[in-house]
């Protein structure tokens, strides 16, 4: 139903889903599948309710895109902080996947998340802690290109003393 454009029938069926059978497998990608839905309708504290149901299956598949999810739904509310943490928690979670090795089939949304950052960043941080932030969470080798999509960023919003202090460091 929601592959055809029926989102009302396929969020029924999905919430149907969820209720009559709590242990399925299916059930992450059905919260998954229902907040986007209400993503979508701009009912951003119902589309975060159910991203966040989505964390008590650190095991599914969709586990890492829920908090992404749930990073832009913050930020889409007007909380880039709570937003930042999300996304350093999907950071973590690419982090732990590609030590240990564990499925494959897991999404893998660390760099993305890494990218996204840099906006996040902007509303909550200073230009002066960019460099100490980002390579905590980037590691030596990916901070660089990500203190330049900062200065890009930085530029762009016109702020042009932040960009030096980026570009400095």
């Amino acid at each position: 139903r929601q592959a055809l454009g029926e989102e009302k029938d396929s969020e029924v069926l999905y919430r149907a889903l969820i209720a009559r059978h709590p242990h399925s497998p299916l059930v992450p990608d059905a919260h998954l599948a229902v907040g986007e839905i209400e993503f979508n309708r701009n009912q951003f504290a119902k589309a975060l309710d159910q991203f966040n149901a989505i964390r008590k299956y650190p095991n599914s598949r969709v586990y890492p895109y829920g908090l992404y999810k749930a990073a832009w739904t913050h930020y889409n509310m007007r909380d880039a902080a709570k937003g930042l943490k999300k996304l350093e928690e999907v950071v973590t979670y690419g982090k732990t996947v590609a030590q240990t090795q564990v499925d494959s089939s897991r999404l893998d949304l660390r760099k993305e998340a890494l990218n996204d950052m840099t906006l996040f960043f902007e509303e909550v941080y200073p230009a002066k802690a960019a460099y100490d932030y980002f390579r905590e969470q980037a590691g030596d080798n990916e901070v660089g290109p990500i203190l330049l999509r900062m200065a890009t960023l930085y530029e762009r919003h016109s702020r042009f003393a932040d960009q030096r202090v980026v570009l400095d460091q």
